[in-house]
């Protein structure tokens, strides 16, 4: 068993206007009836925004089959995070050579040796450095947020609205958040 969740990450958003840029898109949401104003406990983690009445335009599928659970609602983070779907991330491929690097080994117990440059890189940028990995094929560094996910991506950023036991974000409805931010985003789902 687990929770299902759905993370848009602003890739771009610095620490310094990532709480204004949250405070911008949580109003619009708000007015649009997507979530509720008031937080609740509706979130792992914390508490968050319970969907509001038009919440289903957001989603592509609505009706039976969708359960009803407490960890329900949208969570917003504004701290440097790094955004993984928790279960299987699969490969990484490096946009300069396209070398693609495989993870070997169990998700449970010690980093894999192969991985540990990545680990290292996001701990680093959690502490506050810069994001990236030097590819272990061309020897070039390249920011985490580059690299080419084989199956469900990652990602670094200071601002995420993570969405819980949903289903499947509208591309329209991420695309818009993202031009309401004005910088890229990215989509990261899994299950913790």
């Amino acid at each position: 068993m687990g929770d299902y969740f759905q993370a848009i990450v602003d890739l771009d958003a610095t620490q310094g206007e990532a709480a204004g840029l949250a405070g911008a898109v949580l109003a619009w949401l708000v007015a649009e009836g997507i979530v509720r104003a008031e937080r609740s406990d509706c979130v792992l983690g914390g508490s968050g925004h319970a969907p509001g009445p038009r919440f289903g335009t957001t989603v592509a599928e609505q009706g039976p089959g969708v359960p009803d659970l407490w960890a329900d609602g949208m969570g917003v983070i504004v701290r440097r995070t790094v955004f993984y779907p928790g279960q299987d991330d699969g490969g990484l491929q490096c946009p300069h050579c396209g070398r693609l690097e495989q993870r070997d080994g169990s998700y449970t117990g010690p980093v894999p040796s192969q991985w540990r440059r990545f680990h290292s890189a996001a701990k680093g940028w959690m502490d506050g450095g810069p994001a990236e990995a030097t590819c272990a094929y061309c020897g070039l560094p390249v920011a985490l947020n580059e690299w080419q996910w084989e199956s469900e991506p990652w990602a670094v950023g200071a601002l995420g609205f993570t969405f819980w036991n949903c289903p499947p974000l509208l591309p329209a409805f991420v695309a818009e958040v993202g031009g309401r931010l004005g910088h890229p985003v990215r989509l990261v789902s899994g299950k913790f």
